[in-house]
């Protein structure tokens, strides 16, 4: 077996891991006691349980990789080849009890993201991709080949837009909504990045531009997209790379309107 296909079989089996933990608690409406980080930032018990599940199925099926995740965000392992989780991506929207939420993985080596896998388990839909091999969803036993939209021209393109929780990254965000608003057909802010990159990557939405992320946020999401023939660019036009805190994901033929538009900053 190939080491990707090795690692995305992994990965499978941590989505299903975090998914029991985090499905039952979101039925009975019931996430667990809750704490804010910095900044009025929610994590739950239920994000607590879906990471060390997670963990738990990483480290076993593949201890040669490090784990990098947003409740546990010291690296540990190997810096050259690590898995980057968001055990519960969309936490606010999830203790408010809205289905825009999911679970996301990536496996980084040396500085590339080279597998992804995210689940959207209120939708049954399960998103992979792995390097130059394409992107796909499966949804109970139909998988489909993704591939971004086609469409030309930002009028008629429904853009989304997130930004994070401190100050800054709310003004940078809040910034560029009026023109975005009003030269798209339509906007709207999910709250989860999961959905904000599986909506690009599948071509219901044809852009997707987000402020103050982190790897883990957006790693597996990075890859999709561009597997799916999309762009994920800064908001500035350079090529994003882990560790930027902001993207424009975007299918290829109206990146150079939304670019216009960002292009003073």
């Amino acid at each position: 077996m190939h080491k990707l296909d090795k690692a995305l079989r992994a990965a499978k089996q941590a989505l299903l891991a975090g998914e029991k933990e985090l499905l039952p608690r979101f039925k009975k409406g019931n996430p667990g006691t809750w704490r804010y980080k910095k900044h009025s930032e929610i994590v739950t018990e239920a994000d607590e349980a879906s990471n060390r599940a997670i963990i738990r199925t990483l480290t076993m099926a593949t201890p040669e990789h490090g784990i990098l995740t947003e409740e546990s965000p010291k690296l540990r392992g190997s810096k050259n080849s690590y898995w980057v989780v968001d055990p519960l991506d969309g936490t606010t929207n999830y203790t408010a009890h809205l289905p825009l939420w999911g679970i996301s993985i990536a496996l980084v080596e040396e500085g590339e993201v080279t597998v992804a896998a995210i689940s959207l388990p209120t939708m049954k839909e399960r998103y992979f991709a792995i390097k130059n091999r394409g992107a796909w969803v499966v949804s109970g036993t139909r998988k489909q080949k993704l591939n971004v939209s086609n469409k030309q021209k930002i009028k008629d393109a429904l853009g989304l837009f997130c930004y994070g929780y401190m100050p800054e990254e709310k003004i940078r965000g809040i910034r560029h909504v009026p023109q975005l608003t009003q030269q798209s057909r339509s906007t709207r802010r999910l709250g989860a990045a999961v959905f904000e990159a599986v909506w690009v990557a599948s071509g219901r939405a044809e852009y997707s531009v987000l402020h103050g992320i982190h790897d883990w946020d957006v790693a597996a999401g990075v890859l999709l997209i561009r597997e799916a023939g999309g762009e994920v660019m800064t908001p500035q036009g350079k090529q994003w790379k882990l560790g930027d805190k902001d993207f424009l994901a975007v299918c290829p033929d109206i990146k150079k309107p939304l670019l216009k538009i960002f292009r003073h900053d």
